[in-house]
């Protein structure tokens, strides 16, 4: 019985450790119609760049989650993550489909209609 006790002590002590973690973090919310001038905390105050996110996010001590809106984020330079952002889980918001798109778009129309 003692046995079956301290177990359920410890799954309760480690479920009020996960509530804790997730109570603490810290959200930075990014979207394609956003403005990094607004603060980004929350889905109407969005900054609009993945750059301005991850900046934002290296200034807040504790754990960051930056969800991403629906969208599309143009690439238009690189990103460098470091050990900075260890602590920064970059994620799309529930229900979202943000859409990453690098290099140049070629429309459809500037190919030549000739076969090999």
């Amino acid at each position: 019985m003692k046995k079956i006790i301290a177990s359920l002590l410890i799954a309760l002590m480690l479920l009020g450790t996960a509530v804790i973690v997730c109570a603490e973090n810290n959200v930075i919310y990014v979207s394609p119609a956003g403005d990094d001038s607004d603060d980004g905390t929350t889905v109407n105050s969005a900054v609009a760049t993945f750059t301005e996110a991850r900046n934002r996010a290296r200034s807040i001590d504790g754990n960051v989650t930056v969800y991403f809106m629906g969208g599309e984020y143009p690439w238009t330079e690189d990103i460098l993550l470091t050990e900075k952002d260890s602590n920064v889980t970059y994620c799309a918001y529930e229900g979202e489909k943000p859409v990453f798109q690098a290099g140049y778009r070629i429309p459809y129309e500037m190919f030549g209609t000739e076969t090999l």
